[in-house]
């Protein structure tokens, strides 16, 4: 359907990334995440068809003034949900911002995805009752690994003085650096605010699959405490880690008398 927007098709942040390049480098067209989501198939169509009609008509001396030219008339003919020219700030300046003015509530802090900005997760911040902030990688963050970055996000939550209980959530990319923080709260609880929830929007499962391996027993007492903990938590709000624990110590001890 040409009236399709790419967000309709199920583009991820990685594709919005490879896309987005894609665009500048072959048509000069500079656009924001949440533009180039709104994108339909048929403005990729007309562009496409741009590019055909310049390698007809142009020499090799004159193809690149020509595309140019012939890509911003294209572009003025595409709907104005957006511009040939960036609208929004693409770096990041801010580590953390707020994203609604819900006061009161557990805060919930939202991991950026793969280029570093939470902007196009505005319109669902609006939407949620208590307080949304945004997780973002600005040009001074730490980039040599998610652990190393995950560690640098704790340090600027723990700076707002917010809370010592917090909602943590990660967006694409995102998802890998707010389990890892998640992780690292549970390593170290004295140094962290407690996670009570861990959200993936859009995340990996095999990353995740994979980290949780690590730290998840096959025992049997483990798999029945934490049934357990998921079906009382249906019912009474308890804090997770807390009552795991309680549980399995309860039948861990249980299980050596009846050996014994």
């Amino acid at each position: 359907n040409p009236e399709t927007s790419l967000g309709e098709l199920g583009m991820d942040s990685l594709m919005d990334v490879e896309l987005k390049q894609f665009l500048e480098r072959q048509f000069s067209l500079v656009l924001t995440i949440p533009e180039l989501r709104k994108m339909k198939v048929k403005d990729l169509k007309k562009l496409e068809g741009s590019g055909e009609e310049t390698k007809k008509t142009t020499t090799p001396e004159s193809k690149t003034k020509h595309t140019s030219e012939s890509n911003a008339m294209v572009a003025e003919k595409i709907p104005g949900h957006f511009s040939s020219l960036p609208s929004k700030q693409l770096v990041p300046s801010e580590t953390i911002i707020q994203m609604n003015s819900v006061k009161t509530g557990i805060p919930l802090f939202i991991v950026h995805p793969i280029e570093g900005t939470v902007a196009m997760l505005n319109s669902l911040a609006q939407l949620i009752n208590f307080p949304v902030y945004g997780i973002q990688c600005t040009p001074v963050a730490p980039s040599e690994t998610i652990e190393v970055l995950a560690a640098w996000y704790w340090k600027h939550i723990k700076s707002l003085n917010i809370s010592n209980t917090i909602c943590l959530a990660g967006y694409s990319f995102g998802g890998a650096v707010a389990f890892e923080m998640c992780l690292q709260a549970e390593r170290d609880p004295q140094q962290h605010s407690e996670v009570r929830n861990l959200i993936m929007l859009d995340g990996s499962p095999a990353h995740t699959r994979g980290h949780k391996s690590c730290f998840k027993g096959d025992s049997i007492v483990e798999k029945e405490t934490q049934a357990l903990c998921s079906y009382v938590l249906q019912f009474v709000d308890i804090n997770m880690m807390e009552a795991s624990n309680f549980f399995f110590h309860q039948e861990f001890s249980l299980s050596h008398n009846l050996i014994d």
